[in-house]
């Protein structure tokens, strides 16, 4: 009786041989993910006419199949291909491909290092806490003053805050607004050095806000426009910013190249070493940047 099944791996991983070649696969798939690989990977396996009469537990007949090639590409991609005897241009192919996926995500994620680096340097000598507490009442009452009383956002207790350490304690900064001569440490961590260049709640710590802002128009999703406060160095904080997120989206998307060569590499060898099998197998992969998967689904169908 030929079954068809599709497996999610997050939720079955009972196989018997079967199991260390899809198992690995689902590894490679989220191990270089960040927080939460399920959401950053998806990965589905189709299962297509098994000699299995339950839907519940699925084993495959593992009879004659040869695996050492695919978990050797697996490992390093062409080994098994040159395991194989499969042209030489494959082994060539898959080597290439992996020496510049971890080439190009070497080069970038340095780039992207000395950039970050240089704009907390920029901001560190440019955006100050106190002069943020003691004169964003002041920049917004210019600002409103000079024909701009939409913009309202310029204040201490807003919808963002800096984190920052009073008496040991961590405290949000929106107690500054009542107590502004509080003795504190501000937390200078990732959210900070986001949120300055992001809010126009936080525009008066740069040291050119009072004398050198100005009003910039931004469309905005749905229509309409945003009204965004700006100062020369506010906006080469934010061009530095933009050029590290750039290299860095690149570096992730090269790794994303290796992990993918990875995969082909011990599928075409597995499909070379059973042929006789009728494995098959299809991947979908797309590269888009502001889409949380890159690789979106991996397909295999195998008939015995």
């Amino acid at each position: 009786m030929a079954v068809k099944t599709d497996i999610i791996f997050q939720y079955y991983l009972d196989f018997k041989v079967q199991k260390y070649l899809f198992t690995t696969l689902f590894l490679f798939s989220f191990v270089l993910g960040e927080d939460n690989y399920i959401e950053r990977f998806a990965v589905k396996i189709n299962l297509n006419s098994l000699s299995n009469e339950s839907h519940e537990s699925v084993v495959v007949n593992d009879k004659n199949i040869n695996l050492k090639p695919m978990l050797a590409s697996l490992a390093i991609p062409g080994l098994g291909q040159i395991m194989n005897n499969s042209p030489i241009w494959k082994t060539a192919l898959f080597a290439t491909v992996e020496v510049a996926g971890i080439a190009g995500y070497l080069a970038w994620t340095k780039q992207a290092d000395d950039i970050t680096k240089e704009y907390k340097r920029w901001a560190d000598d440019r955006w100050e806490m106190n002069r943020w507490v003691n004169t964003s009442a002041t920049l917004l009452s210019t600002i409103q003053s000079n024909g701009y009383p939409s913009v309202d956002d310029i204040i201490i207790d807003g919808s963002h805050h800096i984190t920052i350490i009073v008496n040991g304690k961590y405290e949000s900064s929106d107690i500054l607004d009542d107590n502004p001569n509080t003795e504190y440490v501000e937390v200078r961590d990732w959210d900070f050095y986001e949120g300055i260049g992001k809010y126009d709640q936080f525009v008066a710590g740069w040291d050119d806000a009072l004398t050198d802002w100005r009003i910039e128009k931004k469309d905005i999703a749905g229509g309409g426009t945003e009204l965004i406060v700006m100062t020369p160095n506010k906006k080469h904080y934010l061009d530095l910013r933009n050029d590290s997120n750039i290299l860095y989206r690149n570096a992730k998307f090269a790794i994303t190249v290796v992990v993918f060569n990875h995969i082909f590499s011990a599928l075409d060898a597995l499909w070379n070493t059973n042929n006789k099998k009728e494995l098959s197998y299809r991947l979908d992969v797309t590269q888009q940047i502001n889409q949380k998967y890159v690789i979106k689904g991996l397909v295999v169908e195998w008939e015995l």
